[in-house]
């Protein structure tokens, strides 16, 4: 099943949507392990926060929330900050979600995460097969009694070099041209957009309601797994950056940039104390909340929302400093 990976000290909890997704914790782990055990307790901490953020921050990446007002109503969420661009357009959205939504959407994620690990082998195997302009939408169904898990197999691709992801992001997509002293790109992860499947359907049924009917119809055939392929386009939907330092204690800046609008909805047991900010730096705005910051470009016409979470010793003016050699039209 594909990686997804963002990194926040936040606890961010599921959608409603069934959302592709695997745990990433020992990637991560191995990625981080260090001999000195004075800093353990500390990058397990990290590594916990890395797996919360992940579900919900999939709401940032994915395209196929029809309306954000409903994904907020599903979640019996609260709209707590807009940052709205120089058009009157609100390109970014933050709020939280009850506490009774995330018991569900944690009990929903456990269960997924089992029998994505069951059907691991199986989707890997079957993704390999795909062509670069297939995905293909993938649905465990052998031994289960109801739509519990679906990823969409190849649409996200790794890069490792700072060459690779520069010839993937091309300069007409956003991608810093500055990073803090001490930091270097360590790897990027990119989504793609792909056929529209669901599309004939979304007038009588909703996204999840769909997937369940396939799920319905390939348990009746006695299938092991619903499995259909589509295009996949050259154009990105999204990609995030992770960049690190090289001190033993590791930090971790990313960058999310997605296309188009953005709805995130966090876990909060005390709504009230949820604060956000909008905040300004030569002439651009920015929308924080606990340690993330959101803005925004329009290049060659095209909103890309971004998402940035940076550790507590990089300064803010650094951040800036990234944000600006972003090249933009807004």
């Amino acid at each position: 099943m594909k990686k997804f990976q963002s990194y926040n000290e936040l606890e961010d909890f599921l959608k409603k949507e069934k959302i592709p997704f695997k745990d990433n914790k020992k990637e991560i782990l191995r990625s981080i392990k260090s001999n000195n055990k004075r800093f353990k307790t500390k990058k397990l901490a990290l590594v916990c926060s890395i797996f919360l953020v992940l579900i919900t921050s999939l709401a940032f990446t994915y395209g196929y929330i029809r309306e954000h007002e409903e994904f907020v109503k599903s979640h019996n969420g609260e709209i707590k900050g807009k940052l709205i661009d120089n058009k009157g357009n609100i390109v970014v959205q933050v709020g939280v979600m009850d506490e009774k939504n995330y018991d569900k959407r944690k009990k929903e994620s456990k269960k997924r995460d089992k029998v994505s690990n069951e059907f691991k082998d199986l989707a890997k195997s079957l993704e390999k097969k795909l062509p670069d302009d297939k995905i293909a939408l993938f649905i465990p169904v052998k031994d289960l009694d109801e739509l519990t898990d679906f990823d969409i197999l190849n649409n996200t691709e790794k890069d490792y070099t700072i060459k690779d992801i520069k010839d993937t992001v091309t300069i007409n997509n956003p991608i810093p041209k500055v990073i803090p002293e001490g930091f270097k790109f360590n790897r990027s992860f990119v989504n793609y957009k792909y056929e529209n499947f669901y599309k004939p359907y979304e007038k009588e049924m909703t996204y999840k309601q769909y997937l369940n009917k396939l799920f319905k119809e390939a348990k009746k055939e006695g299938k092991d797994y619903y499995y259909k392929e589509y295009k996949r386009f050259s154009k990105l939907s999204s990609f995030w950056i992770e960049y690190t330092n090289n001190k033993e204690y590791i930090q971790r800046l990313f960058f999310t940039f997605k296309k188009g609008k953005t709805t995130l909805l966090h876990d909060n047991r005390y709504p009230n104390n949820f604060k956000t900010n909008i905040i300004k730096h030569n002439g651009k705005k920015y929308l924080t909340d606990f340690k993330s910051y959101y803005t925004y470009v329009y290049i060659d016409d095209e909103l890309w929302t971004i998402r940035i979470d940076k550790p507590d010793e990089l300064d803010i003016n650094e951040m800036f400093k990234i944000i600006e050699s972003i090249k933009s039209n807004n």
